[in-house]
């Protein structure tokens, strides 16, 4: 009986103060990106959640700087002949290297819409995508996503629905969560 009356005063503990002992990685990506908003926010006050993305693994990617910058170079190492290739080889071998030894790291991803006040005293819907470590400990990287971006992803969805050619599970899968997020930014399902 003794044990019992522990074992409750234990859960009623945890159960008020809000806390769990393990923090499930959703969880822990939710305060961290409430503490990046906290933190970079103009008026942290004035700051409405909207909708957070499920909690999704991606992979690190080589810097698109350094991607669009080899193709360029290789482009006018093709294009533009020798006098060209002499005077960058060194900074194109230098990015090669990069390139070549670049390994992919696992990491999290998750989207947040919310509801801010802007420099001018409105208010402005704002759509933010986060990436984490995977062990879900810190941010790493927060891209800012444009209507522009949110309208790709729509015509991405479009694309691979009205295709022909049958999906893979994998293809079905990305899929399924392509759309979850484009409902939860639109409140719109796509035909």
């Amino acid at each position: 009986m003794r044990k019992i009356f522990i074992l409750c005063v234990v859960v009623c503990f945890l159960g008020c103060s809000g806390g769990s002992p393990i923090a499930t990685p959703e969880a822990k990506a939710k305060k961290l990106i409430k503490e990046y908003i906290r933190n970079n926010l103009g008026d942290p006050d004035s700051y409405e959640e909207i909708y957070f993305s499920a909690l999704d693994s991606t992979y690190t990617m080589l810097p698109n700087n350094i991607y669009s910058r080899l193709r360029e170079l290789e482009f006018n190492f093709e294009y533009r002949g020798d006098f060209y290739k002499e005077l960058y080889q060194e900074e194109f071998d230098s990015l090669k290297k990069i390139e070549l030894n670049f390994v992919p790291q696992l990491q999290m991803s998750q989207v947040h819409k919310y509801r801010a006040a802007n420099n001018t005293g409105g208010r402005d819907v704002y759509v933010l995508q986060f990436y984490f470590d995977k062990d879900v400990a810190s941010i790493e990287d927060v891209n800012l996503l444009t209507e522009e971006d949110i309208e790709m992803l729509k015509d991405v969805i479009k694309m691979y629905k009205n295709s022909d050619t049958p999906l893979s599970p994998e293809e079905q899968k990305a899929l399924s969560k392509a759309e979850a997020i484009y409902q939860g930014l639109t409140l719109q399902t796509i035909k």
